[in-house]
């Protein structure tokens, strides 16, 4: 969908390539003090993009730790960005989890809801 458009670029950003120990910053993220070079370099990524659809499996109604551990780290790079979900577990895309919603909220992400769709292989 995105390819057909020039006035629209999309990055894919893998937590996996921005690793960030368990909120370890001495100041809570909503004064913007990053102490740490791993949550600096987290921040520049995040504050460079207008908007962000977050991809990431569900177990039990929620999101593995270190996609809310991304979320936490930060605040204003957040703020005022528009958000989408799209949640998985096997066969089936989900609606996001009311956690990974709540906590977009939080950090001032402009959230999209949206209803269930399911796919399936059976």
């Amino acid at each position: 969908l995105a390819a057909g458009r020039d006035d629209l670029t999309t990055t894919i950003v893998y937590l996996a390539d921005h690793p960030l120990p368990h909120l370890d910053e001495p100041a809570p993220p909503i004064k913007g003090e990053y102490l740490h070079r791993s949550t600096r370099a987290w921040a520049e990524v995040i504050d460079r993009f207008d908007g962000f659809v977050f991809v990431t499996p569900e177990y039990n109604h929620s999101v593995p730790g270190v996609l809310k551990n991304a979320i936490d780290h930060l605040y204003a790079e957040w703020n005022d960005k528009v958000g989408g979900f799209v949640a998985t577990t096997p066969g089936v895309v989900l609606p996001p989890s009311d956690t990974l919603a709540a906590d977009a909220c939080h950090s001032n992400v402009k959230t999209l809801r949206h209803d269930a769709a399911s796919l399936s292989s059976a």
